[in-house]
């Protein structure tokens, strides 16, 4: 998987403590299926010894970003989890705070469509 230009990209902002950002978690990784083309990261304060149990168990294969305090910084994150969608050009196109299905549900339309522009 190379860069980030011209490829939609999926953050997802969660930590151990947070109960809906596990329960989302397998619903997300069959986005990558629907969306091959996007590029999937999960970005937590947490150290990889302390998101492993949870990435195993709930098979989160999207690729992880840990100890990653700076970057939730940076997008203003306060209320995990939160999902942001990034077209091919860099742009945010979406941000969805909380997990709720019909949350979930416009994420992947939104995604579905970022990645159908070409």
């Amino acid at each position: 998987e190379g860069d980030l230009a011209g490829r939609p990209v999926v953050l997802n902002f969660w930590y151990t403590g947070c109960k809906p950002c596990i329960r989302e978690m397998p619903e997300l990784n069959t986005w990558r299926e629907a969306c091959p083309d996007a590029l999937f990261l999960s970005i937590t304060w947490n150290s990889a010894e302390e998101i492993r149990p949870i990435v195993e168990r709930q098979g989160f294969a999207f690729h992880h970003l840990v100890d990653a305090r700076p970057l939730w910084d940076a997008f203003g994150i306060v209320q995990p989890p939160t999902t942001v969608l990034v077209d091919r050009k860099g742009v945010i196109r979406r941000v969805e705070i909380g997990s709720s299905v019909l949350q979930r549900r416009r994420l992947l339309e939104c995604l579905k469509a970022l990645e159908a522009e070409k």
